[in-house]
């Protein structure tokens, strides 16, 4: 079992806001910006998705574009593990060192397509796309338990 990576530093609602430049109530309905739900406390930002000029564009697209398959602890997990598809390095590094987000986003929807496409056998995936039938009935010679059957 592979347990979730959560990169810090994180922000509260209002440092997240005030670092991106957005209403704090409108930060909270963004789908676009990864946020961990606070249970008995406000909710907490992740910080790399801010920078000097508020919220990065390229992350905050990429967030957009996996939420809805996506959760936002997978997201954000993914962001900062190593990717095979990016020359090993996380997408965060990939995108810190100028590289292309498309190339992300790619990376990203291979590796969602690995993870989650069950891999059912094609005998089996036509077998269960088959109508179904009735199942066949069976006399029983004796009930359970009773006596034998005489012959």
């Amino acid at each position: 079992m592979i347990s979730t990576l959560l990169n810090g530093p994180f922000l509260t609602r209002a440092e997240a806001a005030a670092r991106g430049g957005i209403d704090p109530r409108a930060l909270a309905a963004r789908q676009d910006v990864l946020r961990l739900p606070g249970r008995h406390l406000e909710e907490t930002y992740f910080a790399f998705q801010f920078d000097r000029s508020g919220l990065r564009p390229e992350i905050a697209a990429i967030v957009g574009a996996l939420a809805p398959d996506w959760d936002q602890l997978s997201i954000a997990d993914w962001l900062v593990r190593p990717s095979q598809d990016l020359s090993a390095l996380s997408p965060l590094t990939w995108l810190e060192a100028g590289r292309s987000p498309q190339a992300v986003l790619d990376a990203a929807e291979r590796h969602h397509r690995w993870h989650h496409t069950p891999t059912v056998p094609a005998a089996t995936a036509a077998a269960l796309t088959e109508p179904t039938r009735a199942p066949r009935r069976v006399p029983h010679r004796r009930a359970i338990g009773g006596p034998a059957p005489v012959t």
